[in-house]
């Protein structure tokens, strides 16, 4: 490992554990309505290599809504890239090399990715259309828990709803969304907002 890739990797570590440091004190404090309006939107990334890098993190927080982006690149021995977003109590994080030519990542809060009907990959080792329609994963909870290839899993637009409702037959609880039981199969899908009401 190059000295600019340890550099990055340690950057992403120093950042992740901030990140989930300020969730772990939110989660403490989770029953107060003024903690959970001043939950942190942060976004930070980085990128190292021996050709070309560029990195780029945005945040914003209107009216109590926070959306949180990240997108590295990077080319040529080395290629090292990181990312980390966090808005409305949730954190994506991205990594990826050393490459020997090409390095990509990109983060997006689940939020941001329900916003939109997205096609957001949960790493960059297979596609959405693999792990869709090769793997049939789109039930797998590391895909619908953080929103995650909502269009090749046909979860936008009339295909975001709650037909999947709790196996115990009540209705579906927005403040649930967080218990393994709707952590085990995509349950409640839109009341949880791990869906896209917008049009593919």
């Amino acid at each position: 490992m190059t000295q600019k890739a340890k550099y990055v990797s340690v950057g992403l570590l120093l950042a992740v554990c901030c990140l989930l440091g300020q969730a772990s004190a939110l989660k403490l404090d989770s029953g107060m309505t003024r903690r959970m309006l001043e939950t942190p939107t942060t976004a930070t990334a980085g990128a190292a290599g021996s050709q070309s890098a560029s990195a780029s993190a945005i945040a914003t927080n209107i009216a109590g809504q926070g959306q949180a982006t990240t997108a590295a690149q990077a080319t040529g021995a080395g290629a090292t890239t990181f990312g980390a977003s966090q808005a409305q109590g949730q954190i994506d994080t991205c990594f990826s090399g050393p490459n020997e030519n090409l390095s990509v990542c990109r983060t997006l809060a689940p939020n941001v990715r329900a916003s939109e009907c997205t096609d957001v990959p949960p790493d960059d080792r297979y596609t959405c259309t693999q792990q869709a329609k090769d793997f049939g994963k789109c039930d797998s909870d590391f895909i619908f828990v953080g929103s995650y290839c909502l269009s090749s899993c046909g979860r936008c637009g009339d295909g975001c709803n709650d037909d999947d409702a709790p196996s115990d037959g009540t209705a579906c609880d927005a403040s649930k969304c967080d218990t393994d039981a709707y952590k085990q199969e995509p349950t409640c899908l839109k009341t949880c907002g791990r869906c896209s009401v917008a049009s593919a």
